[in-house]
């Protein structure tokens, strides 16, 4: 097999055998580019090897690993890859056939970029929903610890050096892509398109139902920025992120049934920076007639 350019690197633990396959095929059927699959079993019964013992394809490497959770699949499945471009794939998803070859030419050949596409949002039969995207180009830093980047991991290319600096970090369980996209972009600029890169398979299976663990998680994250970045507490950075935290919450607990917590987060953010609160209410209320962007791994 030819040296591949780009290594798409997929975690899986007790996948649904049909989501699986369709993730594994559209994967394969990448075109325009030198791509390997690397699957990383996560320790699962049956073994995944097991699972795709009927696909013959010299482009699917198969590394089993005692079972960790999610960020640490995917660090093994970076230390194990060939390319020199990274893409992070979930094994519920499925990829357009040109997304990745789109992705490598926006890249120009760099090592200081990130690059992305658009993200079509579905329902667990693939039934578009909404689409994701965004228009940043540059230095997106702050607009992604104030939670205004969007830009799902499926639909991202890295510099495989990128995310050996940066892996992810396992204990955020809930929001470990938020946390690791946050610091990779303080090293890189991103690059992006609103062609759709990739196709998100929303169920009720996905760790976005679990609030509690979600607003602590990313609650830590926007912490762990301003411990990095100690010259900007106090700045209007800083109140604007943890407004969109308390935005955030008000409007996942409004929508779980909970509204008292959602009044209390409601008004503490709009003491914080009322423009921010205003824009997160701006994308509930469009996301609930399916035309704007979900904030990418929160909630």
């Amino acid at each position: 097999m030819t040296q591949p350019e780009v290594s798409l690197v997929m975690a899986v633990w007790n996948p649904r055998l049909d989501w699986l396959q369709a993730a594994v095929a559209s994967a394969l059927d990448q075109s325009g580019v030198e791509s390997e699959l690397l699957v990383v079993d996560d320790g699962n019964d049956p073994p995944v090897a097991d699972l795709l013992s009927d696909i013959d394809n010299p482009r699917l490497r198969i590394e089993r690993v005692p079972h960790g959770g999610a960020a640490r699949a995917r660090n093994a499945g970076i230390a194990l890859a060939r390319g020199r471009y990274v893409r992070i794939v979930d094994c519920d998803d499925v990829f357009p056939r040109d997304s990745t070859a789109r992705l490598l030419e926006l890249m120009s050949g760099r090592g200081d970029l990130i690059t992305y596409g658009a993200s079509m949002m579905c329902d667990a039969e693939l039934r578009p929903l909404w689409k994701m995207s965004t228009a940043q180009q540059g230095d997106v830093a702050s607009d992604c610890v104030r939670g205004r980047f969007y830009a799902r991991p499926g639909g991202v290319l890295f510099p495989r050096a990128l995310l050996e600096l940066e892996p992810f970090d396992p204990s955020h369980g809930v929001s470990d892509d938020w946390e690791q996209m946050q610091r990779a972009l303080e090293h890189a600029h991103a690059r992006g398109t609103r062609a759709t890169a990739h196709l998100y398979r929303r169920h009720g299976g996905g760790l976005t139902a679990a609030i509690e663990d979600g607003r602590e998680d990313a609650q830590r994250i926007v912490e762990a920025y301003f411990e990095r970045h100690p010259s900007k507490r106090g700045t209007r950075l800083e109140r604007q992120a943890l407004a969109m935290l308390d935005a955030t919450a008000a409007r996942v607990y409004a929508t779980h049934g909970q509204p008292r917590k959602a009044l209390i987060h409601l008004l503490r953010g709009v003491r914080r920076d009322p423009l921010c609160v205003r824009h997160d209410l701006k994308q509930a209320c469009n996301l609930m007639v399916g035309r704007v962007a979900h904030r990418p791994g929160r909630f």
